[in-house]
């Protein structure tokens, strides 16, 4: 993991640095491998597959936080994913990664809570 602080942006950087967060992205990064390097091939091929259901069919609401400056999941992609999604939401955020949670993360769930629920 030490290997990766130089590729990442200078607010993800700041985020990483803080003890409590280096902590949980150990902790985090040791539990996934736990059981096997499997569990991370499938999250890639997950990732990398279609997911069995096209986004254009989801009608509810979608609230979408991103960084713009991710390094980790490209803005494009997620961009490509808001377009696809007919009620999508974007909350980009200039100057953020993809740590951005550990920033924002007071924000998101008060406007996950305003949001109206689907039933």
């Amino acid at each position: 993991m030490r290997r990766e602080l130089p590729r990442l942006t200078e607010a993800d950087r700041e985020i990483v640095s803080r003890p409590e967060v280096w902590q949980l992205l150990v902790q985090t990064a040791a539990e996934s491998v736990r059981s096997g390097a499997g569990v991370v091939k499938d999250d890639i091929m997950a990732a990398a597959q279609p997911w069995g259901f096209d986004p254009a069919q989801v009608l509810v609401p979608v609230k979408v936080w991103y960084g713009v400056e991710d390094r980790d999941i490209p803005p494009a992609a997620v961009e490509e994913l808001i377009a696809r999604l007919p009620m999508a939401e974007a909350r980009r955020l200039s100057g953020e990664g993809h740590f951005l949670i550990f920033r924002h993360w007071a924000e998101i769930i008060a406007d996950l809570a305003s949001a109206p629920i689907a039933i």
